[in-house]
């Protein structure tokens, strides 16, 4: 789970263990770097979501500084913010905009190879006029994260792990007794619950894949190609 570095009072990990807030708590525009064992380092803007947006979700920054989709459109040139928390419409809130961050994707893309933005608010394969600049696929929405040790209670969403690090809300599970996708995340307790119930109770091997998501690295300023003419 990402934790705050910069000493800023009060600040909300800005992960999906986190429920935003209706209150406004800092100033928009503000910059928080946080590091996560998984992930590493990362840099977050806090921002206003004029939109329902989930965890991976790209976005664009209005004036005033509200999170929007990105939309499906060539040359635009906006910068790209991706949510780690399910933001309600009119909620408050972190967007990463540097560091490994999972981005939501429509069809897997090779490590390495280009992507574009395919519909509002999400990446695929690249296209004319709507490349993302700035920013390096390193897991493609093949990769897995394999834990051993998981309890399960026939019956129950919730299984019981030795860890949850590199695991995120969106993530399909699947192993004996589970399926489903994650739904939420309790840190506190090394907690998942996920969207179907386990059909029976015992310790498993779970394997939790991204499907659906790519795993992007930027440094900072990543945004959509513009104008080419």
């Amino acid at each position: 789970m990402y934790a705050p570095l910069s000493g800023l009072v009060g600040a909300q990990p800005p992960t999906d263990i986190w429920v935003p807030s209706t209150t406004q708590n800092f100033g928009l525009g503000m910059q928080m770097p946080a590091y996560d064992p998984y992930f590493g380092w990362g840099s977050f803007v806090y921002a206003k979501a004029i939109q329902a947006c989930g965890v991976g979700r790209l976005c664009f920054m209005t004036g005033a500084w509200g999170a929007t989709d990105m939309p499906n459109t060539a040359n635009t040139g906006y910068p790209i913010f991706s949510a780690r928390a399910d933001m309600l419409i009119n909620t408050f809130g972190w967007f990463q905009y540097a560091g490994l961050a999972p981005w939501l994707a429509d069809s897997s893309v090779a490590a390495g190879v280009a992507i574009g933005i395919h519909a509002a608010g999400t990446v695929g394969a690249n296209a004319a006029g709507k490349q993302v600049l700035g920013a390096n696929v390193v897991f493609p929405g093949t990769k897995t994260v394999v834990i051993a040790g998981v309890g399960t209670l026939n019956g129950s969403p919730v299984i019981k792990l030795p860890n949850i690090e590199g695991l995120f809300v969106g993530l399909t599970a699947s192993g004996t007794g589970i399926s489903g996708t994650i739904i939420a995340m309790n840190p506190n307790q090394n907690e998942v619950t996920l969207s179907a119930n386990a059909t029976a109770t015992g310790g498993i091997s779970a394997t939790f894949t991204w499907t659906n998501f790519l795993g992007v690295m930027t440094t900072g300023g990543a945004h959509i190609q513009g104008a080419i003419t």
